[in-house]
Order: C-alpha cells, then structure tokens, then sequence
C-alpha cells in the first residue's frame, strides 16, 4: 500500500516566556508576521518521498520569520523541523560561561495533548540549533509552537 501525501493545515505561533529573565509578564503575544496567512504546502515537482536524500521533509522556521516545507507531509513518517535560534533573540543567559538558555518546541496533532521536541542544544559552550525529527500523526491540523 502506498501512503499518500497530507493537505495539512499549519497554525504556527512564537511564545516567549519571560519570567526567568526577570520580567513580570507570563507570556507575550505571538509575533504577527510569525504567523502565515494559510496552510504551507510542498514546492510543485517535490518528489513524493521527501525533499531530502534521506526522504524526510523539512518544515523550517528562517531568520526573517519565514516558514517552508520542501515536500509533501504524509501521515506515519517522519518530518524534520529546522528553527532558526534568532527567532527567539531575547532571555539568553549565561552562567560559568554556559548558556542557561534553550528553545523548545511543541506540536499538537488536532485536538490531541501537545508533545515537546527540542530544537537547540549545548555543543562547545554555545547553543545552537538542532533539527527534530517527529513522527506525524494521522490528522489534517498540524499547530506548531516554540
């Protein structure tokens, strides 16, 4: 049986969290330009299987606060999700020369529970960005937030 490529609706939204820097907010809303006007669908022509050599596609978050898909999203394989860290330029601290500092990402498949995946890690005593691989559910609504 061949799986066919999702029509998947993506809501994405960036929230910050400023209590640990030491502001008195809880929350702040998500930036505008953060989220597109509609769904994000793979480029014409991607291949069926993926964009990539290894057949996963990439959901990714630039710098500028773009978003991109580089093929098509097919429940029960995998998607990788690259973020850009300079998204989320605020709260970054430092202690004994080591970032105290990450970002997380969360996703929810339609009405289910969010699950978490990180999208940064500690190499060299610097943070830097790390791509997630998840598992995509049968569903037709992706969220996504960091």
């Amino acid at each position: 049986m061949r799986a066919s490529a999702l029509t998947l609706s993506l809501t994405f939204a960036t929230s910050t969290f400023l209590t640990a820097c030491g502001g008195g907010e809880t929350e702040s809303a998500p930036a505008e330009s953060a989220t597109p006007d509609g769904p994000i669908v793979a480029p014409a022509g991607a291949k069926a299987d993926g964009a990539g050599d290894d057949g996963v596609p990439t959901l990714t978050f630039d710098a500028a606060y773009g978003e991109s898909l580089s093929g098509p999203v097919v429940a029960g394989r995998p998607l990788r999700v690259r973020f850009a860290l300079e998204r989320i330029p605020d709260c970054r601290g430092t202690q004994g020369g080591y970032p105290q500092w990450g970002v997380t990402g969360f996703f929810m498949a339609g009405d289910a529970e969010p699950v978490a995946f990180e999208v940064s890690r500690v190499e060299d005593g610097d943070r830097v960005p790390e791509d997630a691989l998840l598992d995509v559910p049968r569903t037709d609504n992706l969220a996504f937030w960091f």
